[in-house]
């Protein structure tokens, strides 16, 4: 035969407890929005003042309450002062970029190689090299890669030589095959 344990029985609400309420009041909780469902929301009650209740636009918005005053109080798209991306911490500070830039341009070996190459090579590479990638192109420097031309035989050469010479000046016709837009390309003969 099993015995029972007697249940503990709770504590009425209104009874003598051992720990003090606190003095102060609950810590905010940190509920943080993303800036687009922020600036909608912002939008909106400046659209709808004193035409929809604040806890309708709320409910719109599916936004808490008091998350909802709070950010109607701050007024700001932005979820603190100085904060202008919210991605990762970047790896090379300024000045590391700056030397690996400078390493780049004092040798045409290394303008050759990648970036995570030449952060390796001078004891910078803390990271991987995407992300050195990542912030060598945030500090300004950007990578280009020559373009791969397939190989052509001569009398490919010798043909687009005489098109070009052949089209070298233009007809009214020629202008009337385009259609019309922002931006115009022109290409002009192959050499």
């Amino acid at each position: 035969m099993a015995t029972e344990l007697p249940r503990r029985r709770r504590a009425p609400a209104d009874g003598n407890c051992s720990n003090p309420p606190s003095p102060q009041g609950p810590r905010a909780s940190r509920t943080i929005l993303d800036t687009p469902r922020r600036t909608k929301l912002l939008a909106d009650a400046r659209a709808y003042a004193g035409k929809m209740p604040r806890k309708e636009l709320f409910k719109i918005h599916n936004v808490a309450e008091r998350t909802g005053y709070q950010i109607l109080k701050e007024g700001t798209m932005r979820r603190g002062p100085g904060v202008h991306n919210r991605g990762r911490k970047r790896i090379l500070k300024d000045h590391q970029c700056a030397a690996i830039e400078a390493v780049e341009d004092a040798n045409f070996f290394f303008a050759a190689s990648s970036h995570y190459r030449i952060a390796k090579d001078i004891g910078l590479a803390n990271g991987s090299e995407r992300a050195i990638q990542r912030n060598m192109t945030d500090f300004g420097v950007g990578t280009y890669r020559a373009q791969q031309k397939k190989w052509l035989p001569e009398y490919s050469i010798k043909a687009r030589n005489l098109w070009a010479f052949e089209h070298r000046y233009h007809n009214q016709e020629d202008f009337k095959k385009y259609r019309w837009c922002d931006e115009s390309h022109f290409a002009t003969g192959l050499a």
